[in-house]
């Protein structure tokens, strides 16, 4: 319900931090696709976050880079998913 509303008053583009539902709103994927691509991590391919605690966040700019290094025809993130399973 917050993650609706922070997107339809726009503030979703301004946070800096999100959680894993809110990547996933804002990449248009599933949140368990979120979770296998930070439990991949940056060097495989896939998202870098931060830890706060037992919360995990995603900054803007790793989302944005994770993006620009999965545009359309040089995506091969779905290929490295493929056996990894996604963070309980």
């Amino acid at each position: 319900m917050i993650v609706e509303t922070l997107k339809s008053e726009g503030r979703i583009m301004e946070q800096k931090l999100f959680t894993v539902d809110e990547c996933a709103i804002y990449l248009r994927i599933h949140p368990k696709t979120v979770r296998s691509l930070i439990y991949l991590g940056e060097e495989e391919g896939g998202l870098r976050c931060v830890r706060i605690g037992r919360a995990v966040r995603v900054e803007k700019e790793a989302l944005d880079e994770f993006i620009a290094r999965n545009v359309a025809g040089r995506c091969e993130t779905s290929k490295l998913l493929n056996g990894h399973s996604a963070l309980g």
